[in-house]
């Protein structure tokens, strides 16, 4: 793909089309120009080439890097997430649960503390952003990008 400057000003995006011509029975490629969604845009960086004068498409490494970040999921199965915490971080459930009860009444009522071992006892399954959930993996000492890691991996399994 190319960026089509006019004026100094991003007017579209060429790409190449596959043309099949029917009455020569050819395979032919014709460049045609096309409109970038608002997505697309976001990762359009145009540079300057001083040794041609032009402009061309380009990205930086960061901007790359931040293209080819895994989404992490919204939820998780109950499954995944005790096989995630057993292998990435040793942690079972029942430690979990031990921990939370352990907990002083300032930090977690005694409500709380049921609520959320109510939760990890019965849940199919972990929304990512829960805050009970986040707040127990924090005490666990684990980072958002710990649970991040945890989400992203156990929708692999």
């Amino acid at each position: 793909m190319k960026a089509r400057i006019e004026n100094n000003k991003f007017i579209g995006i060429y790409s190449l089309a596959y043309i099949l011509r029917k009455e020569e029975l050819t395979i032919d490629w014709q460049l045609t120009e096309v409109l970038p969604t608002e997505e697309e845009l976001k990762y359009i960086s145009l540079m300057f080439d001083f040794a041609t004068n032009k402009y061309y498409e380009g990205a930086t490494p960061e901007e790359i890097a931040e293209a080819n970040k895994p989404i992490v999921p919204e939820s998780i199965s109950r499954m995944n997430l005790e096989i995630q915490l057993l292998v990435l971080h040793g942690i079972e459930i029942p430690n979990i649960i031990e921990a939370i009860e352990l907990l002083p009444d300032y930090m977690f009522s005694p409500i709380q503390k049921k609520i959320a071992i109510i939760k990890l006892k019965t849940a199919n399954f972990f929304e990512r952003y829960d805050a009970d959930f986040n707040l127990v993996a924090t005490l666990e000492g684990l980072s958002q990008e710990n649970l991040n890691t945890i989400f992203i991996n156990g929708n692999k399994l």
